[in-house]
């Protein structure tokens, strides 16, 4: 796509993010049960703008990056009027200079944690362990636990599923890269993952949050256990553009980062985007699953949600 560009994003660009991401999770089936009612979708905005914020400026470089096409791009007529007619619910158009950098819709974003896991003194032992993470922010009072995201993007060649995603980040205080503490002769399965330390709205639904992330963050230290990575949080791309390599784009860039640290990339993947991220050279190295209610008060069978863990050496 000759006028496709990657950058960060600009801070009055965050809730236009928070747009698409919230528009990308749409038919993911967590997301009406962690989020159940108007209030704490807009509750739900709110938290990823400032997230998205907090991943562009609380870092030596940013941890997040957009995707953008000029705003004469060709689009097909549909997304075109759809563009004309609609300011993203933000108040603004969801087109920028960009800092200067040129004029652009934002149209796929990624965001990505850093993860260096580390080990306290013996004497420290019996100290609550403590996390600094990167990309992230405490929102309200309370230990609300992380909620699932998807990723829209179509299933083309160069783009993921819609849904291709849903994961979790951590959100603690503090600058620089995540660390995990734990004890030197503790067993790493006895600290609490950086997953688990997220604070929600809230409006938002604590049983579906707890059960994912305790889910996700339990099959993530089993398969990666204390190496240091880039852990690629949230790829997300308006469903009006799909198709365009945007995602493809964002995932290279993420990759580039990893590379210039040293570290493999890991995420987490629903079953329809694997291909995409084969394709891109990632390979399976497990996966995890949870139940979720039958599509009737009736149902017999819970849901099976899953998703697979999906690691780029990158070397």
């Amino acid at each position: 796509m000759s006028n496709l560009t990657i950058s960060p994003p600009t801070p009055p660009e965050t809730p236009q993010i928070a747009t698409i991401h919230i528009s990308s999770m749409s038919s993911n089936p967590l997301l009406p049960l962690q989020f159940p009612t108007p209030a704490s979708l807009a509750d739900l905005h709110d938290h990823l703008a400032s997230d998205a914020l907090h991943h562009l400026t609380h870092n030596d470089t940013p941890q997040i990056l957009v995707a953008r096409v000029k705003a004469d791009s060709d689009v097909n007529a549909d997304a075109a009027a759809d563009v004309a007619a609609e300011d993203d619910g933000t108040g603004t158009e969801n087109i920028t200079d960009n800092g200067g950098r040129g004029w652009g819709r934002i149209i796929s974003f990624v965001k990505w944690d850093i993860i260096r896991h580390r080990h306290r003194p013996r004497s420290q032992a019996n100290k609550p362990p403590t996390a600094s993470a990167s990309g992230s922010r405490r929102l309200e009072p309370g230990n609300i636990l992380p909620a699932a995201a998807a990723a829209v993007d179509d299933a083309g060649e160069e783009e993921p599923p819609r849904d291709q995603q849903a994961h979790q980040h951590s959100k603690a205080e503090g600058g620089g890269d995540k660390v995990s503490a734990a004890a030197e002769v503790e067993a790493q399965d006895d600290n609490n993952d950086e997953s688990e330390d997220e604070e929600w709205p809230a409006s938002a639904n604590r049983e579906y949050l707890t059960a994912y992330a305790k889910a996700a963050s339990k099959a993530r230290r089993e398969a990666m256990g204390s190496r240091p990575f880039l852990h690629l949080t949230f790829l997300c791309t308006d469903y009006r553009f799909r198709g365009r390599g945007a995602g493809k784009a964002l995932v290279h860039a993420a990759t580039k980062a990893a590379r210039a640290e040293g570290l493999p990339v890991f995420l987490e993947s629903t079953t329809d985007a694997v291909p995409f991220y084969e394709r891109l050279g990632f390979v399976m190295i497990g996966k995890f699953h949870m139940d979720l209610p039958g599509e009737a008060p009736s149902a017999k069978r819970a849901m099976i949600y899953e998703e697979t863990l999906m690691i780029l050496e990158n070397i």
